[in-house]
């Protein structure tokens, strides 16, 4: 049996990799000149840019299967986030990984001692059972299990809803409370971190451990008939099966489909002689929802090959494009 598989991103390699552990040839067929998509770093200047802040979850299930952490020298941020209102910085952290910051942590202004409460609760219901007991709950929006949870107002505004603007792009959470929860249990259960070089370190070492002749770069797919492929310039790719591993907007064009939509976000990155004090290892969020940016975090802060020595690197994502601006 043979694959073509369209898109050298996360998926297309992973869908590769999983096919060769079950005997299964593939051919991997991407429009760019290298591996990743969008987990891919850039060096610019002795930095390195991913494409989007991004993170890795070592409690994703597909993790342990698929990556070698060590491999990766992985570096962590800590448990927890800075929380920013009134122009002030609130740590709320794990108090078992951080309990030093207990005191600050309970006096946090993003909601009620019993929001506080109610958050290590609702965080030991994501956690029991197996993860497809989780995915077989009743579903619903994540806004309503808040709701339902009997979260205030003040907690959804100034802690979750900024939260999960950064890692669902879902500012209003509208999006299933199931995949909230998931996502809230690997946070609970592992750390977040990036690979010491990158996070196209990942996608690298994943396209490594493909058999030679796998992948074909600047290799771009116009349009697919069956188990035909067409790539630009004229060439048929014949195969048993075609996976389309591409974005939303590109699969949709290519099947003739619906576009399924999107939820765009950009990352600002800045360089600076010094980090912003009082954030370090952690995630900072815009808890007031007051200003332009979601989420900003010291990227040299958490693995020091981000930038050259004595800079700091910064990311800050914001919603929207920022392209032009």
């Amino acid at each position: 049996m043979s694959v073509a598989i369209i898109g050298a991103g996360l998926a297309g390699l992973a869908c590769a990799r999983t096919l060769a552990q079950h005997g299964i040839d593939s051919q991997i067929f991407e429009s760019s000149d290298g591996v990743g998509g969008r987990v891919r770093t850039d060096e610019v200047d002795g930095y390195r840019l991913d494409r989007g802040f991004q993170i890795l979850l070592t409690a994703y299930p597909e993790v342990g299967r698929s990556l070698e952490l060590d491999a990766l020298e992985m570096r962590y941020f800590e448990r927890g986030a800075v929380v920013r209102i009134s122009g002030e910085n609130f740590h709320v952290a794990d108090p078992l990984s951080n309990p030093h910051l207990l005191f600050q942590t309970m006096r946090a202004p993003i909601g009620s001692i019993s929001d506080k409460l109610r958050l290590l609760a609702l965080v030991a219901s994501a956690r029991r059972g197996s993860v497809n007991d989780l995915l077989h709950r009743s579903d619903t929006s994540t806004l309503d299990l808040l709701n339902k949870r009997r979260f205030s107002k003040r907690m959804i505004q100034n802690f979750w809803q900024p939260l999960f603007s950064g890692i669902q792009l879902d500012p209003d959470l509208e999006v299933s409370s199931l995949r909230f929860l998931l996502i809230l249990r690997m946070l609970a259960s592992g750390a977040s971190g990036v690979p010491a070089r990158g996070m196209g370190e990942i996608t690298k070492q994943l396209a490594s451990l493909l058999a030679p002749g796998t992948l074909h770069l600047e290799a771009r797919a116009v349009a697919v008939s069956g188990s035909h492929v067409i790539i630009d310039g004229g060439t048929t790719i014949t195969a048993d099966a075609v996976v389309v591993a591409t974005d939303g907007p590109s699969a949709s064009r290519l099947l003739d489909i619906p576009d399924p939509g999107s939820r765009s976000t950009s990352c600002i990155w800045f360089s600076a002689d010094a980090p912003p004090s009082g954030i370090g290892k952690f995630i900072a969020l815009d808890g007031a929802r007051d200003s332009l940016v979601r989420n900003l975090a010291v990227m040299s802060g958490v693995s020091e090959q981000y930038a050259p020595a004595g800079k700091s690197l910064i990311a800050a994502s914001i919603p929207g494009s920022a392209g032009g601006e």
